[in-house]
This record gives C-alpha cells, sequence and structure tokens, in this order.
C-alpha cells in the first residue's frame, strides 16, 4: 500500500431541500478542499466528488485533489429527490471496485467516505438500507475505509446509525 496518499470519496447532496443552504454547503466544500489542496500539494491525495440528486453524477473520478474545480452555481445547483442510499451504494462499489484491480504498491492506504446532506433517503431504487449497512460494515472492517456522515437540518445521529456509520 501507498502509506503516503489517501482516497476521498466524497458523496454530496443537491437536492432540491439544500436550495436553502446551498450557497453555505459549496463553501464548505470549497474550503475543504482549499484545505486539502494546501496540505497536500506534493504527494496528493485523490478525490471522488459525486453529486446526488434525482440521478447521481460522479464529477471528479479519483482526481489528484490540486486538480479538482471548486464548486460554484454551475456545479451545485439543487433540484429533485434524494437517492441518499444509491449514491451511497454507487459511490462504494465504483471506489472498490477502482482500488480493487490496482497494484497493491499504489492502493492508497487511507480510503475515507465522506457523505453531507440535509434530507433523508426518498428516492432510492438500487439499494436498500440492509444492503448498504453491510456495503459500509465490509468495507469499514475488512478494508479499514472510513466513514463520516455530515448531516446538516436533521437527526444525523441517527440516520448514520441506521445506515452502520457510528
Amino acid at each position: 500500500m501507498n502509506t503516503n496518499t489517501s482516497e476521498i470519496a466524497f458523496i454530496l447532496d443537491r437536492s432540491g431541500s439544500m436550495v436553502s443552504i446551498a450557497e453555505s454547503t459549496a463553501d464548505s466544500f470549497n474550503s475543504f478542499l482549499a484545505t486539502q489542496q494546501k496540505e497536500h500539494e506534493e504527494l496528493p491525495d485523490r478525490l471522488t466528488l459525486v453529486l446526488f440528486d434525482t440521478e447521481c453524477e460522479v464529477l471528479y473520478s479519483s482526481v489528484p485533489v490540486p486538480e479538482v474545480k471548486c464548486l460554484d452555481q454551475a456545479t451545485d445547483r439543487p433540484d429533485g429527490s434524494t437517492p441518499l442510499l444509491d449514491a451511497i451504494g454507487h459511490t462504494i462499489d465504483e471506489t472498490g471496485k477502482r482500488l480493487s484491480v490496482m497494484e497493491e504498491k499504489d492502493r492508497p492506504a487511507t480510503v475515507i467516505v465522506a457523505i453531507l446532506t440535509d434530507g433523508e433517503e426518498n428516492s432510492s431504487k438500487m439499494y436498500g438500507h440492509r444492503r448498504i449497512q453491510d456495503m459500509i460494515k465490509l468495507q469499514k472492517y475488512v478494508y479499514n475505509w472510513k466513514f463520516l456522515y455530515l448531516g446538516a437540518n436533521q437527526d444525523a445521529i441517527a440516520t448514520a446509525s441506521s445506515m452502520g456509520i457510528p
């Protein structure tokens, strides 16, 4: 494993309920990005950014952090419903597939999945709670992935716990 790098998968809710906090959400992500870019300029971590509303859009897939652009009104335009479980499941599956085909020496030692949402699940079609719990459990306990659930305007602790995220 490459102990000097991390893979960060950031899942960002841009459903219609995010309209009232869209600017502060983008500012928070952009601040996080600026910090990562400054701290990891020489040996950059890699970032996957998944934006979701009615659909999931992978804006960046394992891109070196210095190459990631800030969010703006064109990229972060809240609309639609909240397929939270589909966004999480898709991100875990795609990240796992990408890492599994990498040579061991190139795989990042740390994988972090961060989820930022203000709403509860209301429209997933491909993944259910139990499946997401099992996927998170596998990645945490077998592959040592870390999961962060950043909730706004809801009971973040209860929602995260329902998916197996402490």
